[in-house]
Parts: C-alpha cells; structure tokens; sequence
C-alpha cells in the first residue's frame, strides 16, 4: 500500500488487510474473520481540483483460503458483508457470486467538491480466513464500462487501466492452536512443548516422531479428558521431520550452552534432566529418565499408540514408512538421525 506511483498514473488502488477493529496484519488464524480495505487516490502530481470522482475495480484471491462473509441484511444489500468509505455513498456496487473474486466493487463520491490528493476509504469486506497458506489480494481493472469507469473529477473524464496503479496485499494464514478444533496442532504460547506440560525435553520429540508414524493424536472412545498433543512445532500447519529437529536443536543447545542461552528459551520452563546440570546423582537421574519414558508409554496406551521407550523408539521410526516411495525414503533417514539425537540426549542424563 502506498507506493510511489510511475509519473503517468493518474489514479492508485490500494488494499490492506486488518483485523475487526481496522488495525493492518499480516496472519491470522484459520477460522478467524478479517477485513479487506480498498483505497483509492488521484496521483497526478499537479493540479488544484483533484480526486476521484467514481472507483471501480475488482479484486482476485484464491477462493480455498479465503471467502467473504455472506449477509442478506446489509445496507446496500449486496449479498455480502461489505461498507463503503464515507466520501463514496453513492453508486454502490459489488458482486461476490463468483468465488475467487469481488466483482465491480466501488462507489461514487457523496460530496459536492473535489475530495483533493489524500487516499480515501473506498470499501471494507468482511472475510473468513478457511484454511491454511498465504492469499493474495489483487485489484485488477473493473470491466463494466462506462458505468464502472474510473472518473477524475474535473476534467470529468474515464482513468484508462494503464493509468492505475493496481495494488495488491497478503494475508498468511496458520493452523489454529488451542483446544478442541480439528487441525489444530500448534502450541501457541510453547510451540516446542508438544505434550503441554510446561517443559520441553526428549519426549517432545519423540511424540513428533509418532505422530510422523501414522499413530492417532487423539484416543478414540477415550472421552474428553483425553491429553492433547501439539506435534506442529514449526507452526507451517503441518507436521514433518522439521518439528521433531526444532525440539532436538533445543536440547543440544542447553547440553552445549545451559537452559538460558539461545533465542527464546525464556518461554523453556525446563532443561533436560542432567545429573551435572541439575546436582542430582547419576541413579537419581536414570530413575527421573525412567518415570520420563514410562510416562511416553502410559500416554502412548491411553491414546491408543505403540508403547514407547528410550530403547525401542528408535524401531519404531521405520513404522510405516514406505521403502518404495524416495520421498518417504529420505524422511526414514532423516528419522533415523533423529533416532539417534534424541538417545543421545536421554543418555546425556547419565553423563553427569
């Protein structure tokens, strides 16, 4: 939004994306309502008598991600949650029947002299974001000419497209986290804690690991109570090799650095269990990576999954895996270095 524009435009559209209350972001959750915001504005570098006095455009995004909010009690009743900007309250037009673009959206100017050079509010569109990837918005000429024309004002004559600026903008939008919905995989607030229990260690890493196996996040027949899981480190909306790898770097820096070196490891509650890190004798420390791995265990039974400990895990990597498919190849590899990171780091509690 607000680029310079080239010296032969004579008219610029803008978009910028906000939140209910107006304020520009750049992601949002998949689930949430935002607002798509036109601007418009006359560049011409000279001139006492400038301003728009028609804007017409539509508007393209990907229609998988993203969809306007339909309403039939809106005023104009366009079929769709739509406003105008307060200099144009006249001539109010806009489709949104085929998905993928808003049609013809703009307006008139209400006022009785030229608005001047300023960016004016021409639209805001209600939308929902559905599902997960980055949209882009992009204003394109409108094609319902000459009643969609763009108009200057004095001269009172038509802005031909090639005398636009078309802007564009982009919203990224990612699994939402918190409790109950489908997809729902990302822990906001700790995105490396993957079994929510306010620390970060090796069992981390290996829930990552099943969940890459096929194994259910969620027990079925288990009720409401059941834990949930939030193997999605990464936050990219998916779940791959990288999320087990982003827990693993983890504990490798505070083995190498201590708990609190390294970016944000100010949200870590919790090191890995050291017999030298934390004072604690070497049987003590065994005993705690034994209640550690028995817990993974217990869990991985409730919830329906393979029993998992230090010294079985790593078989367990090969689950599923596919040997004649290269790509899933190269992840069983990937998973087998992981295998071994992850024993290191359990057996680091004996090293003390």
């Amino acid at each position: 939004m607000g680029e310079l524009a080239p010296a032969n435009t004579t008219a610029a559209f803008d978009l910028v994306v906000t939140d209910l209350n107006g304020n520009s972001i750049e992601q949002i959750q998949a689930g949430q309502q935002f607002q798509l915001r036109g601007f418009v504005q006359d560049v011409r570098a000279n001139g006492a008598n400038r301003g728009l006095f028609t804007a017409y455009m539509d508007v393209l995004y990907n229609s998988a991600l993203v969809s306007p909010v339909l309403s039939n009690t809106n005023n104009p009743n366009l079929g769709f949650q739509v406003s105008f900007g307060p200099q144009y309250g006249q001539v109010r037009e806009g489709d949104v029947r085929i998905p993928g673009i808003i049609n013809e959206i703009g307006a008139q100017s209400s006022a009785d002299t030229p608005l001047g050079s300023g960016q004016f509010l021409l639209f805001v569109v209600t939308m929902t974001a559905n599902n997960t990837g980055t949209v882009v918005f992009q204003t394109n000429p409108a094609d319902i000419t000459p009643f969609h024309d763009t108009l200057t004002w004095i001269p009172a004559e038509p802005v031909t497209p090639d005398k636009i600026r078309f802007g564009t903008d982009q919203l990224r939008i990612v699994a939402a986290s918190g409790g109950g919905a489908s997809g729902e995989f990302h822990n906001a607030n700790r995105p490396l804690d993957v079994n929510n229990d306010g620390n970060v260690s090796a069992i981390d890493a290996l829930l990552v690991i099943n969940t890459l196996n096929g194994i259910q996040l969620n027990g079925s027949g288990e009720g409401e109570s059941t834990s949930r899981f939030f193997p999605d480190t990464s936050g990219d909306g998916r779940v791959s090799a990288l999320d087990a790898l982003l827990v693993i770097n983890q504990l490798n820096s505070r083995s190498q650095g201590g708990s609190g070196e390294g970016e944000g490891s100010g949200s870590l509650s919790a090191p890995l269990v050291s017999g030298s890190a934390s004072g604690q004798n070497p049987t003590h420390s065994v005993s705690q990576l034994n209640v550690q791995t028995q817990q993974v265990a217990s869990t991985s039974r409730s919830l329906g999954m393979p029993g998992t400990t230090s010294q079985s895990y790593a078989a367990q990597v090969d689950l599923g895996i596919q040997e004649d498919d290269d790509e899933m190849n190269s992840i069983d590899e990937l998973l087998e270095t992981l295998a071994v990171d992850v024993n290191k780091q359990l057996g680091s509690g004996l090293a003390g």
